[in-house]
């Protein structure tokens, strides 16, 4: 397996409900959490604020009203089901503005043993000091060279 990919499935293994991938390409990890989901059978769901939350394999069936940051995040928080979301960071620096660190704190209290995890993938998103120190974040080069912070 390659090795990028091998960091990835360790992430999504790991107790952190929350993880920040900083890396120059967004969508090279993106294409790389697809051939994961592909590898491994696992459904891996994607944010975008004009399409809402759809699966990685799949965006022609969003999850209805997920368009907003807030909603996708409510929708996230409210999963009971397993669930890998992927966001990307640039989209993600409204979070402060608009109310959803509330809602970043209720899934950053979810309980370890929940198969529910959010993939912030990007630059460093505006995430406020108090909920970093309880975020891993991981810098990925353009090569993909993991290094875990």
């Amino acid at each position: 397996m390659v090795p990028q990919i091998d960091l990835l499935k360790r992430l999504v293994l790991s107790k952190f409900p929350v993880t920040i991938i900083q890396t120059e390409d967004a969508e090279q990890v993106i294409d790389l959490f697809k051939q994961l989901g592909e590898y491994e059978k696992k459904g891996f769901f994607y944010w975008h604020p004009e399409v809402g939350i759809h699966l990685l394999k799949n965006p022609s069936e969003p999850i209805a009203n997920t368009q907003s940051l807030s909603s996708a995040l409510t929708c996230i928080e409210q999963s009971q089901h397993f669930g890998h979301f992927l966001l990307r960071s640039e989209m993600c620096d409204a979070a402060c503005q608009d109310g959803c660190v509330n809602t970043i704190q209720h899934i950053l209290k979810t309980p370890q043993k929940s198969y529910r995890k959010v993939f912030i993938i990007g630059k460093q998103p505006n995430i406020p000091l108090h909920l970093k120190s309880k975020i891993i974040v991981i810098r990925l080069s353009t090569q993909y060279s993991g290094q875990v912070t």
